[in-house]
């Protein structure tokens, strides 16, 4: 009796540390991110080795993480508005090939973008220029 309580207990418990696992293991993911997500700018825009840049990188973030978070998350609204814009228009066209096309032209307009706007924020806190 009480070793299938023990069973049933640990086959409950199993699953939910396993989720609390990955909760954490995403936050972690996510913080690191965004702690180093402007170490490409930092490399293009002072022209600083690979050390610098992760350098560069943490302290434009330091004071600075819900507000990167937050542009982050628009910037993916965007991108997720003008993915769903592609997606609609390349049904409009009757041949697949123009479709394909359609949507390369959209994804690299989203994609320069998302660039663009990451090298705007970098210069703007960092070098404090646009």
């Amino acid at each position: 009796g009480c070793f299938y309580w023990r069973l049933a207990l640990f086959a409950f418990a199993i699953p939910i540390i396993g989720i609390q696992l990955l909760v954490l293991l995403s936050l972690g993911i996510g913080y690191v991110y965004i702690k180093f997500v402007f170490v490409v700018q930092a490399l293009g825009m002072e022209q600083s080795n690979v050390k610098q840049a992760f350098a560069n990188a943490w302290q434009v973030s330091q004071k600075r993480f819900w507000g990167i978070f937050l542009y982050l998350i628009v910037l993916m609204v965007i991108g997720a508005v003008l993915d769903s814009i592609a997606t609609i228009a390349s049904g409009l066209f009757p041949n697949d090939l123009l479709s394909i096309v359609a949507l390369g032209i959209v994804w690299s307009i989203s994609l320069a973008f998302s660039g663009l706007a990451m090298s705007y924020y970098y210069a703007e806190k960092k070098l404090g220029k646009s």
